[in-house]
């Protein structure tokens, strides 16, 4: 979108607000969005704002309003990712563009992590799960085992076991003794 578009956009908003009240409309995109008010001044402020910012390498999301913003960065040295915690203090990690030996780097310097009783570490390359102490060793091994095999896709290691599939050409069977081979 160019920026007469949105100009175009803003207008056309404001005047749905101007006839219907306490409606609140933010535009944006890419998860950092300003709010849009029936005045001129107010619109304007947020959106040269939003335009400010997200020239931040490090900015996830935000909302802009004339006189404040809201915003989520990254630290230096983290990923992105999606963090679910569980009601056993348990919790995962997910990010499938990041190498999970990455993941697990960030995981194991963060101090929550210390009294989770597990934690699920899925990266672009193997997925993981086990006690902090066990991360970095059950992630080598998921890493290495992925490298012995092209046919090895889905390589998911627990302090309890692991799963993997085996990955084939169409109309194939997996050739099940050369991939363990």
């Amino acid at each position: 979108m160019t920026r007469r578009d949105i100009a175009r956009l803003v207008d056309v908003v404001q005047g749905y607000l101007a006839s219907h009240g306490d409606v609140g409309i933010q535009l944006g995109r890419a998860g950092v969005d300003f709010a849009v008010t029936t005045g001129e001044d107010g619109t304007a402020q947020a959106q040269s704002l939003w335009s400010r910012i997200t020239r931040i390498p490090t900015l996830v999301n935000a909302i802009v309003t004339a006189d404040h913003v809201h915003a989520r960065t990254l630290r230096p040295g983290t990923a992105d990712a999606l963090y679910t915690l569980y009601e056993d203090g348990s919790f995962e990690v997910i990010q499938y563009e990041t190498p999970a030996a990455e993941l697990v780097g960030v995981v194991t310097s963060a101090p929550a992590a210390t009294a989770a009783p597990f934690i699920r570490v899925e990266g672009a390359d193997v997925a993981v799960g086990g006690s902090l102490a066990e991360l970095t060793q059950l992630v080598s091994q998921a890493t290495a085992l992925a490298t012995t095999s092209d046919q090895f896709t889905k390589i998911e290691l627990n302090s309890d076991g692991g799963s993997l599939a085996l990955d084939s050409p169409v109309a194939t069977d997996p050739d099940i003794p050369a991939a363990v081979a």
